[in-house]
């Protein structure tokens, strides 16, 4: 893969990452951006996952997991679970550490590769 290329699919990786740890940290933001059909999970401006759950339940105090299933998941497992289960179970600041982790290494070799761009070096990728 070219470097220009390689350097694309890294700078996706780390908005992607970047947008899981905000949801997991409690950023606020927009979250759920053009979700509008099928679920009662619609665009919604909120601290990350806990509050945007805990505004999905203010606005449907009644959903239980039969009437919106998705929903209801979502809220369940932010205010009641944990991230995995079983022997991969981890707590939300375990997943955030691996995260930004996970970005600064590949932060790291993004900006190596635009380095050698700079430096004038020829890709034979």
């Amino acid at each position: 893969m070219a470097w220009a290329d390689e350097i694309a699919t890294h700078n996706t990786l780390i908005d992607d990452m970047q947008r899981q740890k905000d949801w997991i940290s409690g950023v606020s933001r927009t979250w759920f951006e053009g979700v509008t059909t099928g679920t009662s999970l619609t665009e919604r401006t909120a601290d990350g996952a806990v509050g945007y759950v805990t505004a999905w339940r203010t606005a449907n105090p009644d959903a239980t997991a039969e009437s919106d299933e998705k929903g209801y998941e979502l809220w369940d497992y932010w205010i009641n679970g944990q991230m995995g289960s079983g022997s991969e179970s981890k707590t939300k600041d375990e997943v955030v550490v691996e995260l930004t982790n996970g970005i600064a290494a590949i932060t790291a070799d993004r900006d190596s590769l635009q380095a050698k761009i700079d430096n004038g070096e020829v890709d034979a990728g």
